[in-house]
C-alpha cells in the first residue's frame, strides 16, 4: 500500500530537522548513556545503600533519571512523528510480508550513506517490503518505555535486600545503548581526530568496565543473602554494621578493571579461587 504524505512547511519543517539532526541526536546518546550507568548501578547497589548520605543520593540519581527517561521518551517520540512514523509502517510491512524461507540482502555502503538523508515522503516503492535503516532503531526506544513504568512502579515497592522485579526490568534502558553504536546525523568516524577517536575508546571500556563491576557487585549482593563467601567480603563491606555502595562500587570497578586490562596487584581476588 502506498502512503500519500506532503511535503512540511514553515514551522513544521523546522521542527523536523531539529529533531532529526546532529544536536539532539548527541543529547540523546548522552541521555542513554547515563541511563544506562543509573540503572545498572540501582540494580546491583541500591540494596547496599545504607548510609544515610549515599541514600539520598541514591534517591537523587533516581530523581535525575527519572526526569531524564520523561525527555528521553518525549524526543525519541516525536523522531518517530518527524519520520512520519516510517520506522513503525516498514517494521508492520515486514512482519506481514516476510518469506522465513527468503534470505535478507544486505545493503551496500553507499545505499546506507544514502538512507541517511531526510526519507522520501512519496508513495513508497512497489516491493512490499519495505527496507529497514538504522533510523528504524528509534522502535527500541518504544521497548525502552517499559523501564520508564517500572521505574514509576518502584517508587511504591517496599524495601527489600535484594533488586526486586521492578528494579530488574530497569535492564531494559540498556536498549538505548543503540544510540552510541548507531551512527548519528553527519558523523564520520574516517574522519574524526585522534583525540575524539581516544575519546571514545575510553568511554567505551568505562561502560564495559562499569558493567563488569555491577556484575560482580550483584553476584556478593546475592551470595551474602544465601550466607554464601564473596570476594567482597571485605572490601566491599558486606557484612559491616552500616553498608556502603560506594566502597562496594569502588572495590568491584577495581576488581573489573584490573581484569579487563589484565593487570593489577592481585590484593583482590575471587574468594573461591
Amino acid at each position: 500500500a502506498a502512503f500519500e504524505r506532503t511535503e512540511p512547511s514553515g514551522a513544521a519543517a523546522v521542527l523536523r530537522r531539529w529533531l532529526l539532526g546532529r544536536r539532539l541526536a548527541s543529547w540523546m546518546r548522552n541521555l542513554a548513556m547515563f541511563s544506562f550507568v543509573a540503572a545498572t548501578l540501582q540494580l546491583s547497589l541500591e540494596v547496599t545503600c545504607e548510609a544515610r548520605q549515599e541514600r539520598r543520593m541514591a534517591f537523587e540519581m533516581k530523581a535525575w533519571h527519572l526526569g531524564t527517561s520523561v525527555f528521553y521518551a518525549a524526543c525519541a517520540l516525536c523522531q518517530l512523528w518527524a519520520l512520519h512514523w516510517q520506522p513503525v509502517f516498514a517494521l508492520f510491512h515486514f512482519l506481514r510480508t516476510v518469506d522465513p524461507g527468503k534470505a535478507i540482502s544486505t545493503r551496500t555502503t553507499s545505499e546506507s550513506e544514502d538512507m541517511d538523508e531526510m526519507p522520501s515522503h512519496g508513495a513508497q516503492d512497489a516491493d512490499p517490503l519495505l527496507k529497514l535503516d538504522h533510523r528504524s532503531l528509534l522502535l527500541l526506544d518504544v521497548f525502552a518505555l517499559a523501564a520508564f513504568v517500572a521505574e514509576c512502579l518502584h517508587l511504591f515497592e517496599e524495601p527489600s535486600d535484594q533488586p526486586t522485579p521492578m528494579q530488574w526490568l530497569w535492564l531494559l534502558n540498556m536498549i538505548k545503548v543503540w544510540r552510541r553504536m548507531a551512527p548519528s546525523p553527519g558523523d564520520s568516524t574516517a574522519h574524526e581526530g585522534f583525540w575524539r577517536a581516544m575519546l571514545r575508546l575510553l568511554c567505551s571500556l568505562f561502560l564495559f568496565t562499569h558493567l563488569c563491576a555491577c556484575i560482580f557487585a550483584l553476584a556478593a549482593v546475592f551470595k551474602t543473602s544465601a550466607t554464601e563467601p564473596t570476594w567482597a567480603d571485605h572490601a566491599g563491606s558486606l557484612f559491616s554494621e552500616v553498608r556502603s555502595c560506594r566502597d562496594m562500587y569502588t572495590a568491584a570497578f577495581y576488581f573489573a578493571s584490573y581484569t579487563v586490562t589484565s593487570v593489577g596487584q592481585g590484593d583482590i581476588v575471587p574468594a573461591n579461587m
